[in-house]
């Protein structure tokens, strides 16, 4: 995080990688570490440590249990 960032600035240099990578979201795994070519280990994955799921945002009822007594 150069230039001690905002949180603002953070939260948009991180969307705008979000959406760099997802212009290229059909390119097949294999061929991005051979680009790469990382450090291999065994004991990781080849690219990454951290996973980020992007679900679509599910209706609010559908999210929250609020129990027998609603």
């Amino acid at each position: 995080l150069r230039g001690n960032p905002t949180l603002r600035e953070v939260l948009q240099r991180t969307r705008q990688m979000a959406l760099a990578a997802y212009a290229h979201q059909d390119l097949p795994f294999d061929q991005v570490v051979e680009a790469v070519n990382p450090q291999r280990s065994l004991s990781r994955n080849p690219l990454f440590d951290i996973v980020v799921h992007v679900r679509e945002q599910m209706p609010q009822d559908d999210v929250i249990d609020t129990g027998p007594d609603g």
